[in-house]
């Protein structure tokens, strides 16, 4: 396992833009105002709170477009001999929100990253690379650094040999009933506009021809990571979800883990889906969250929601 610390600041554009992409997509739901831009340089701007789940904007690689792999992805350098090989997928991942990650003008953020590859290239079926990324609103630890962590996510990409897929392939059909729900169709231009702000150039969410002719898609596919962005912000910013799951009541969303079932063709309708699971003693809830394309799961997982940390 390899880390390495890095320095960024959290940036007010990036948020804006990144509302600006998906608000036409979620018309039900009310943003803060502090993602706007100020209208004026003497206009002084709210204090930021990344919302959860947006820090996916931040703390990209920006890899030199010569080292980057075939299918335009950031080189993995203890398996160079994927390169050309290999598709690779975003399969999970879980995140904690450990305290609110705020940010003023010159706010920055410190970010720890960790990266493990498994496994081995004699006689390969799968690689999996598992990489963990601690944000902290202190850039001055020295010591201790998990006391300060506002967001811990651990996310896993899955390696696999390139092959065509099977033709009696069937997605999991919908076993839930969904408390509420909303439809929405994620554009190619989305995807486009996600893949500019995180410095994606993975050919799979941008190259229709790649992803049919050397990947075997249907079509160019929807990020792993806006899957989960667009759940988390219907579920923040729409005022009867945000009511239903208790986000009004002094309750924070502290915790998501997520799978990618399948992929998410663009162009294509969707639904975002949630249900309640169970609540404890501890006044904490469970709920499942979920992404229907086609009547069967492209995308599941569950979030904790919890007293605020205040």
């Amino acid at each position: 396992m390899t880390t390495r610390v890095l320095y960024n600041t959290l940036s007010r554009n990036s948020l804006h833009l990144l509302k600006e992409s998906i608000r036409p997509h979620l018309p039900t739901c009310e943003f803060p105002d502090f993602l706007r831009l100020p209208n004026s340089a003497f206009q002084s701007a709210d204090k930021l709170h990344v919302p959860k789940g947006w820090h996916f904007v931040y703390f990209n690689d920006h890899s030199d477009e010569r080292v980057l792999f075939n299918d335009g992805y950031e080189p993995v350098s203890k398996f160079p001999w994927l390169n050309g090989t290999s598709q690779r997928r975003w399969a999970g991942g879980e995140i904690k929100f450990c305290r609110p990650l705020v940010s003023d003008h010159a706010g920055q953020c410190r970010i720890e990253k960790s990266v493990e590859l498994l496994g081995s290239k004699h006689g390969w079926k799968r690689v999996d690379e598992i990489t963990v990324r601690k944000l902290s609103n202190n850039i001055a630890i020295t010591s201790d650094v998990n006391r300060h962590v506002a967001v811990e996510e651990t996310r896993k990409l899955v390696f696999s040999p390139l092959s065509m897929p099977s033709v009696n392939s069937k997605g999991i059909r919908v076993p839930y009933s969904a408390e509420l729900s909303t439809t929405l169709t994620p554009t190619s231009v989305l995807a486009f506009r996600f893949s500019a702000l995180t410095f994606n150039a993975h050919k799979i969410h941008l190259d229709p021809q790649y992803a049919s002719k050397v990947e075997f898609l249907p079509n160019i596919i929807l990020q792993g990571s806006l899957s989960l962005i667009l759940l988390m912000s219907w579920i923040q910013f729409d005022p009867h979800v945000r009511s239903t799951v208790g986000l009004d009541n002094e309750k924070e969303i502290t915790n998501v883990a997520y799978s990618c079932i399948q992929h998410i063709l663009l162009n294509s309708e969707i639904q975002l889906c949630i249900s309640k699971t169970r609540s404890n003693k501890q006044g904490d809830d469970q709920w499942r969250i979920w992404i229907e394309q086609d009547g069967t799961v492209r995308f599941k997982g569950t979030i904790v929601v919890r007293q605020s940390y205040a």
